[in-house]
């Protein structure tokens, strides 16, 4: 989300451990209207294209995990 909107300290990171592998929650400010955001759902197909795409990506020829 911090690449999305621009900004560097959004959500927090850490290039030492994960700090959004969890569930995060992002509360709604209406009195501050700095950032604005669209939600783009995938249909399920859309969504089964893009995990072909990343097991591609995380996956050898011979089907076990690049490592």
């Amino acid at each position: 989300m911090n690449a999305l909107l621009g900004e560097e300290a959004i959500l927090p990171t850490s290039g030492m451990r994960a700090c959004t592998a969890v569930v995060v929650e992002v509360s709604f400010n209406q009195d501050n209207t700095d950032f604005e955001g669209d939600v783009e759902f995938l249909s399920e197909h859309e969504w089964h294209s893009e995990l072909e795409l990343l097991l591609k990506d995380v996956m050898t020829d011979d089907g076990k995990l690049k490592r």
